[in-house]
């Protein structure tokens, strides 16, 4: 497990800031296209790292882009905005009595359940381009 953190801390790093930014920034739709292209981007180049410096196979690769998925999306992204968020609105429109905080954290949950296979066939490709560039280390 270490060896896997020392191996992505980059792109780790950059997803991290990228969350922590359209958390305190990200108001406009182009600040949130933005983000989604830098995280589609850091979970490539995780997979793509994975493979870079030898430290396993195309399947730990695809494992990759889930754990920064669910690192930045969910863990930054979600707690923040479930801690912090202004709820009145949504739950004027939506007929669910329970407590919004809650059924905000069970929505980002289950949206990001449905984009690990994404983001692990993201890791995947990077992982792919990076065995058939010859960029193993050692290599170049």
């Amino acid at each position: 497990m270490k060896r896997l953190i020392r191996t992505i801390r980059l792109p780790l790093i950059v997803e991290i800031a990228n969350s922590i930014l359209i958390q305190l920034f990200g108001k406009s739709s182009i600040l949130l296209y933005f983000s989604w292209a830098v995280t589609v981007s850091v979970i490539f180049w995780g997979g793509f790292l994975v493979i870079k410096e030898k430290w396993g196979t195309l399947l730990r690769a695809a494992c990759v882009g889930p754990v920064i998925l669910i690192l930045g999306f969910m863990l930054i992204g979600g707690l923040y905005n479930a801690i912090t968020g202004d709820f009145t609105q949504v739950m004027k429109s939506v007929k669910i009595d329970m407590n919004p905080r809650l059924v905000y954290l069970v929505g980002v949950v289950i949206s990001t359940l449905m984009f690990l296979p994404l983001a692990g066939l993201i890791s995947l490709l990077g992982a792919v381009i990076g065995r058939k560039s010859g960029t193993e280390k050692g290599e170049a």
